[in-house]
């Protein structure tokens, strides 16, 4: 077989364009109107002629899959459209399926038929190759453009022809992909009835052989794929972890062959590798007793707890024949070395001590609201030590951990590595004063050290950490120390005080940023996001509601997008007086002891938190109380303010330059709102 060559044309299908003339009034154009109109009426057919002929090269391309991965049949059944059979929806062992149509008489003359063959020039490559065939000419190779050789149909480098038209000189022809089709070195013309381009009339045999089905092409070229009618049932043992049993009448009978295969990739759950052949991250234990067959599929140390896998059975003759077949999806419920699985208190502590366990999950409810000491992950109890980095993972596993709450424990120290929070709810909320003080109560996670908490003349970072929030329902708050970062994930946070905050307990922080990233999370408190520290907060489609900020950046950057930001009354702290324009002509105070706004930036002192503030927003809804503010922002030399928001976002009340954007004591010029200094007198 040749490989068959094009010339270079025009891409797609184009319209023949008529020339106006012009000149006498009596000139008679409709019959340049009429050939116009047929061409379009042909281009418009044959268009539609080849997305049905691309759906079934598609088709085509699915069954060499199946011969080459030596795939099976497990079902043929017909496909109806208006009440008429129009083809053959094909299921294969694999779970996959297509559709064959049934194949149309045409002009064969005038049809190209793609088709797929071997290269019999060369015995050794199991690989089929797109073909063309046009008129009574032999099927030839289709040429790659890529690469000047034959163009596989599956594989790596797999593509998919695609026929079309276009037009040359006011007449139609076909081309594959974008070159010209040839025929003894002529386009060939696109005329007369079109036939099938892939399958034959009947190309579809499944009752001749009940061993296999075989499909015809319309350049003759046949293809052949066993079948199998019997579906195996995989029932998983609720006692013993990754362990099966397989009854059927088959797998006793003698001669016959039981293949095992179980395919897995270190994946969220959802994706299965395709080739399990060369899979070696399992092996498999299996016992036939009469004509029940035990399967225990046992990871190898790199498959993770809760990993989904594949096992799949088939029964086969000593010729190679599948006789019967299943399969079934599972977890992995076997832990490796670096995974634990606890129920008790004790166990989780220890869990989480050990430097060697990575991923850790929760089997039942855990109440530590009687423990003295902290979760601390990358550390012991004294907060200069480090003893562990990397990264850990607690599956809640849709359990609780409740905490302490009694004003004087952070539940959780993230220290240093990355701690991740999956799939549970975390009740940690201590109260807003410690009991039966007037001191207000300790975070109930904190993120990274710094000195300030042993020296409060010093900045310095004595680790940086990392917490994750992924799908957690969390009644707490998280404070984040310099250089650290938090990230929450379709979650919900809820706190009297704060959900996500930082601190500092002096004037400068000459060390790197703080990290928030928050992402389809619903955040509820007095002040949910309170940043007084240089960071970088990304925010997106999140629900955040506050009683005096809903948003409080006293310093850094923030990008808050296609988010909701509001106020309520009753989340408010009662100070003895409802003051919503409190700190309006004044220096603003310490904590949430600023304006009142949906948003509140910037600053009005001369000693804390003298840092620049950058906000903006997009697609956002920002609303605060009525006859207040939305977004509120003071500013001084030191603590600039460059606000941005885009048309998409809305403001109740409206946005006002004169009351939004105040510099109180400064009377300067250090907000910017879209560019444009924002001037006080």
């Amino acid at each position: 077989m040749k490989t068959k060559s094009f010339t270079k044309g025009l891409v797609g299908c184009a319209l023949l364009a008529a020339s106006l003339v012009t000149g006498c009034k009596e000139y008679d154009d409709t019959g340049i109107r009429k050939d116009i109109a047929d061409l379009q009426g042909r281009v418009e057919s044959l268009e539609a002629w080849c997305e049905t002929a691309k759906g079934q090269i598609s088709a085509l391309q699915s069954l060499v899959a199946a011969v080459e991965s030596r795939d099976y049949i497990t079902g043929v059944e017909p496909v109806t459209e208006a009440g008429k059979e129009t083809g053959y929806a094909i299921s294969l062992g694999s779970g996959k399926t297509f559709t064959v149509k049934h194949g149309t008489q045409g002009d064969p003359g005038v049809t190209p038929q793609i088709g797929v063959a071997k290269d019999e020039a060369n015995p050794s490559d199991e690989n089929y190759y797109w073909t063309v065939k046009t008129g009574d000419d032999e099927p030839e190779f289709i040429v790659d453009p890529a690469t000047g050789g034959k163009m596989p149909v599956t594989g790596e480098k797999g593509d998919t022809p695609e026929l079309s038209v276009a037009e040359d000189n006011g007449r139609l022809y076909w081309k594959v992909g974008e070159d010209w089709l040839l025929s003894d070195g002529a386009k060939v013309p696109a005329t007369g009835e079109q036939g099938d381009a892939i399958f034959a009339e009947n190309g579809v045999d499944y009752t001749t052989d009940p061993n296999s089905v075989t499909f015809t092409l319309a350049d003759g070229t046949k293809l052949k794929v066993p079948c199998v009618s019997t579906l195996l049932t995989i029932v998983a043992d609720e006692e013993n972890a990754n362990t099966f049993t397989v009854t059927n009448a088959l797998i006793a009978e003698t001669g016959n062959v039981v293949d095992i295969r179980v395919e897995s990739e270190n994946a969220d759950g959802t994706a299965i590798a395709t080739r399990a052949a060369v899979d070696t991250r399992w092996t498999v234990e299996s016992e036939i007793n009469g004509d029940v067959l035990t399967i225990t599929a046992k990871p190898a140390k790199t498959v993770n707890l809760d990993e989904t896998a594949l096992l799949k059975v088939t029964v086969s003759d000593q010729a190679g024949q599948v006789l019967a077949s299943g399969r079934t999806v599972f977890a992995n419920a076997i832990p490796n070395e670096h995974e634990a699985v606890v129920a008790e208190v004790e166990d989780l502590k220890i869990a989480i001590a050990d430097p060697a366990v990575t991923y850790i999950k929760i089997e039942d409810n855990l109440d530590l609201s009687n423990e003295t000491s902290a979760l601390i992950f990358g550390g012991s109890e004294q907060r200069s030590v480090m003893t562990q980095a990397g990264e850990k993972t607690i599956d809640l596993n849709g359990k609780t951990l409740t905490g302490p709450k009694n004003g004087t424990l952070t539940f959780i120290c993230v220290k240093t590595g990355t701690v991740i929070f999956k799939n549970g709810t975390l009740d940690i909320a201590n109260p807003f004063y410690v009991p039966g003080t007037s001191t207000l109560s300790v975070a109930d996670i904190v993120v990274g050290q710094d000195k300030s908490h042993d020296d409060p003349n010093s900045d310095e970072v004595v680790s940086k950490g990392t917490i994750k929030l992924d799908h957690i329902t969390l009644n707490g708050c998280i404070s984040v120390e310099y250089g650290s970062s938090v990230e929450i994930i379709d979650s919900e946070v809820t706190n009297e005080l704060y959900c996500v905050c930082t601190n500092a307990n002096t004037s400068k922080a000459d060390t790197d940023p703080i990290t928030i990233k928050l992402t389809h999370t619903k955040l509820t408190g007095e002040t949910p996001v309170f940043v007084n520290i240089p960071s970088n907060v990304e925010i997106d489609n999140c629900e955040i509601t506050g009683g005096w900020q809903g948003v409080m950046m006293r310093g850094g950057t923030a990008t808050i997008k296609n988010s909701r930001i509001s106020l309520q009354e009753e989340l408010a702290a009662n100070e003895g007086s409802w003051l919503k324009d409190r700190k309006i002509e004044e220096k603003w105070g310490s904590g949430n002891e600023i304006p009142v706004a949906g948003i509140t930036m910037g600053n009005n002192t001369g000693t804390a938190y003298q840092y620049p503030t950058s906000v903006t927003l997009q697609n956002t809804q920002v609303s605060g109380y009525d006859g207040y503010w939305a977004v509120f922002a003071d500013a001084t030399e030191t603590c600039t303010v460059n606000f941005k928001y885009n048309e998409q976002c809305t403001f109740s009340p409206e946005l006002n330059m004169e009351n939004s954007f105040k510099q109180g004591l400064s009377k300067g010029k250090y907000i910017t709102v879209n560019d444009k200094k924002v001037v006080t007198e």
